[in-house]
């Protein structure tokens, strides 16, 4: 499962890599324990509150992410005029 960052924080367990707001977590390469992302979850860390939530991953249609469809139809309306 991924996570967003809703807090800026240096994650002290990662070699004090810092994730800013709207970051995906973890970053790749990293991969922490659950009981960490409980911590960052909840307000059980160094500052008090939630710092990251979970992402809800949507099933890509027909092999595209949901950004690459929206690429598609901008570029789609723009050689259209």
């Amino acid at each position: 499962m991924k996570y967003t960052v809703i807090r800026h924080f240096t994650d002290l367990q990662d070699d004090n890599f810092h994730y800013i707001d709207g970051a995906i977590y973890p970053r790749h390469g990293y991969t922490p324990t659950e009981e960490r992302i409980k911590q960052l979850s909840g307000s059980n860390n160094k500052q008090g509150v939630p710092l990251i939530k979970a992402v809800k991953e949507k099933a890509a249609e027909d092999g595209k992410d949901n950004h690459s469809r929206r690429f598609t139809r901008s570029n789609t309306r723009r050689s259209d005029n």
